[in-house]
């Protein structure tokens, strides 16, 4: 699925969020760690810090 949305995108700019412990799936595919990220949940999560 990710190899579908990743072709012949190479003009966009993707941002993703993915689940701890992922990481290295997504830099396989050439994704790179972002500076910030922000997000707003209608609920608690342990994704989110204080």
């Amino acid at each position: 699925m990710m190899n579908e949305l990743l072709r012949n995108n190479e003009h966009l700019h993707i941002y993703l969020t993915s689940t701890f412990g992922n990481e290295e799936f997504y830099r396989k595919l050439g994704f790179k760690l972002h500076k910030t990220a922000f997000a707003k949940y209608p609920f608690e999560s342990e994704y989110l810090e204080d």
